[in-house]
């Protein structure tokens, strides 16, 4: 889930998550609807700049899911108002570009008590891209409980720095490829490698939380 502390993006992963909780449900409902009328926004705001894409375009490229500004940025690569996905972003989509439209602001704290209520595991994503390891010690004391360690933004330094910082607060360990499709084409799944005994200590602190009286 992407949150925000000021200008700062912090993406929050939530591991085992209990989606049938009705909390969680209502709030998801909320990030819904305000990434709809961004998004009618967003388009509003090509039109005006002379990229025409339709809502009714976008939907078929998420018949089934939430409509994000990766899909408006497949069609604009279709339509030849861009070279590359990249491109869409680097010059009309980004913060402080054309068509960029303000997100609805999120808390990471806000979200980490969010992934709780729903027994979830809350863990911090792609942490060295935020920039942020100053919060770390802030996000433990509300309920932080791993760090994404093995990621494609993350060199073998990198790996060895947050594996220091998730010995020393005894977080769990995770990773992964952080794969997008087309939108990342050299971030593809299967190209960061994971040790097992890491989702195994995973489970083990799931079973913790189905039976707290085992801990």
């Amino acid at each position: 889930m992407s949150t925000d502390v000021g200008e700062d993006e912090i993406h929050i992963l939530g591991y085992f998550l209990n989606w049938k909780k009705e909390d969680f449900l209502r709030q998801l409902e909320r990030f819904q609807a305000a990434r709809a009328n961004r998004n009618q926004k967003l388009l509003k705001k090509l039109d005006d700049l002379g990229m025409r894409v339709d809502y009714r375009e976008v939907r078929k490229l998420a018949p089934h899911g939430v409509i994000s500004r990766l899909h408006i940025a497949r069609l604009m690569v279709e339509k030849g108002y861009v070279s590359s996905i990249g491109d869409a972003f680097e010059q009309w989509l980004n913060p402080g570009k054309p068509a960029y439209v303000q997100k609805m602001k999120v808390s990471p704290f806000n979200i980490i008590e969010l992934l709780l209520k729903a027994e979830a595991i809350p863990v911090l994503a792609h942490p060295f891209l935020s920039h942020r390891d100053d919060l770390i010690p802030n996000l433990i004391k509300d309920g932080l409980k791993g760090i994404e360690v093995y990621h494609s933004a993350h060199n073998p330094q990198r790996v060895a720095h947050y594996q220091r910082i998730a010995q020393k607060h005894h977080l769990l360990i995770t990773g992964g490829s952080d794969c997008h499709g087309e939108a990342k084409d050299k971030v593809l799944m299967g190209r960061i490698k994971v040790p097992e005994i890491l989702l195994i200590d995973l489970k083990k602190a799931k079973e913790k939380i189905r039976c707290p009286t085992l801990t």
